[in-house]
């Protein structure tokens, strides 16, 4: 994120883009503090809780992009973003239609829709987290760490909880990278 934000503040523009873009408020404002919160949660054995922080990421830069490249004209990113909302209201545009229409733009085949449907089916309802509880307690014999107290030390039963969540952070960076090489 640092990366990227440098990136951004060597262009001689970037104060009249930072009121203006959707997608460097993303960098900012969301990106920034919540894979800050991704890592803490991580070190605390809070895997639910990353996975969730990675859905609201990638909602977001989804929704960031989009309204900047369909709302260019407006001068402010709240408007840029309040724009997108309600013409995606109005219209009946869910969440997963926005991530098929970035898989879209960029020539992936579902790499968006996938990655956001794995995030919530798993980990961001009820039942997926439910599952996964009863996955381990079956087969590791043993309940998550994240399914107790937090924080809680990991045990060698949670190694395919993290295994996933660094698979969908090497899956995040490579949508992001997309992004960025395109922003």
């Amino acid at each position: 994120t640092i990366d990227y934000i440098g990136e951004n503040l060597k262009r001689g523009d970037y104060k009249e883009e930072y009121v203006k873009s959707s997608f460097i408020y993303f960098l900012n404002h969301v990106l920034t503090p919540v894979g800050g919160g991704i890592y803490i949660n991580a070190l605390l054995g809070n895997i639910p809780v990353c996975f969730i922080e990675f859905r609201l990421a990638l909602e977001s830069l989804v929704k960031c992009y989009l309204a900047d490249m369909e709302y260019n004209d407006l001068g402010f990113f709240q408007e840029r973003l309040h724009k997108l909302e309600m013409v995606s209201r109005e219209e009946g545009i869910s969440i997963s239609k926005l991530m098929k229409e970035m898989d879209k733009e960029f020539g992936f085949q579902n790499e968006f829709v996938s990655l956001w449907g794995r995030l919530s089916e798993a980990w961001v309802h009820a039942k997926g987290i439910m599952n996964a509880i009863v996955k381990q307690v079956v087969e590791e014999s043993d309940i998550p760490a994240w399914g107790l107290i937090i924080p809680m030390n990991y045990a060698s039963s949670d190694v395919s909880s993290l295994l996933e969540l660094q698979e969908r952070i090497f899956n995040f960076r490579c949508l992001l990278e997309a992004v960025m090489q395109k922003a």
